[in-house]
C-alpha cells in the first residue's frame, strides 16, 4: 500500500521556491503623474471632508465611420472653415460666426429651406409643364361669364 501524499500549504514564512514572474529588472510604465489621485487613502479623505467622491470624466463615443482618418477630418474641418468664412456677414452672424454651429445646422434635412432663402443652396427650379399638356387658366374673368348670361 502506498503512503498518502502530503500536501505542502504555502505562507509568507514558508514562500515557495520560485517567485513566479521577476518584473524588477524592467521600466515601469505606470504613469507616476497619476499616483495620488489614484490613492485610495486621499479619496477616502476627500470623501470624509466634502461627503462627495472625485469626479472622472469618462471616455466618449463617437462614431466616426464616415471619416477615413485623422489627416481626413482635419481637411474636411478645413474646408467648411474655409467655405464658411466667405458666406456673407448677415449670413455668418446667424450662426454666431462659427463655422460648427453652421455645420450643425446645414447638417439637418430640416433646414433645407432656410439655406435655400440664405441663399447657401439653390432653390431647386419650378417643374415644367410635360410637352403636349396645356396648363389651366390661372384665373377665368368674371366679366365674360356674366356677358355670357
Amino acid at each position: 500500500m502506498s503512503k498518502p501524499s502530503v500536501v505542502h500549504v504555502h505562507t509568507a514564512y514558508d514562500p515557495p521556491g520560485h517567485p513566479g514572474l521577476d518584473c524588477s529588472g524592467m521600466p515601469s510604465m505606470t504613469k507616476q503623474s497619476e499616483a495620488e489621485g489614484c490613492d485610495v487613502n486621499r479619496i477616502v479623505e476627500q470623501f470624509a471632508r466634502t461627503g462627495q467622491l472625485p469626479q472622472y470624466q469618462g471616455g466618449e463615443f463617437l462614431d466616426v465611420s464616415q471619416m477615413p482618418d485623422y489627416r481626413g477630418a482635419v481637411e474636411y474641418g478645413r474646408q467648411v472653415e474655409r467655405y464658411f468664412s466667405q458666406l456673407p456677414a448677415k449670413v455668418r452672424a446667424r450662426f454666431e460666426n462659427d463655422a460648427a454651429v453652421f455645420l450643425d445646422f446645414a447638417s439637418s434635412p430640416d433646414s433645407v429651406a432656410e439655406l435655400q432663402e440664405l441663399g447657401i443652396l439653390e432653390k431647386p427650379p419650378a417643374a415644367a409643364p410635360a410637352p403636349g399638356v396645356v396648363a389651366p387658366p390661372t384665373a377665368a374673368p368674371a366679366a365674360s361669364s356674366a356677358a355670357a348670361s
